[in-house]
């Protein structure tokens, strides 16, 4: 009977280690998805300007969540007569 615990174990450590290293390898060759910026770029519209304008398309609260760890950034927002605003492009938002 410890044997077959031990071989679980064994097991289950061997395929966290190989989890662990595909995310590892993956993560340095790919970046974010192509999108990511743009939900980024919203929630901290959403936390810092109380703007619901930018990338509202996959709602306020899933933005708000994602752009909590986006704040300890201190992100540089553009001021609020730059075009960017009024046009309602989260592209160059995101690029700020």
């Amino acid at each position: 009977m410890i044997q077959r615990a031990s071989l679980h174990r064994a097991c289950v450590a061997l395929l966290l280690g190989l989890h662990l290293w595909l995310a590892w390898t993956a993560s340095r060759g790919f970046g974010p998805t192509g999108d990511e910026n743009a939900h980024l770029a919203g929630g901290a519209a959403y936390w810092l300007r109380d703007d619901f304008r930018i990338h509202a398309e996959n709602g306020v609260l899933a933005q708000r969540w994602l752009g909590l760890p986006f704040l300890a950034a201190a992100p540089h927002l553009p001021p609020p007569d730059d075009p960017v605003w009024h046009d309602n492009h989260y592209v160059p938002l995101a690029e700020h």
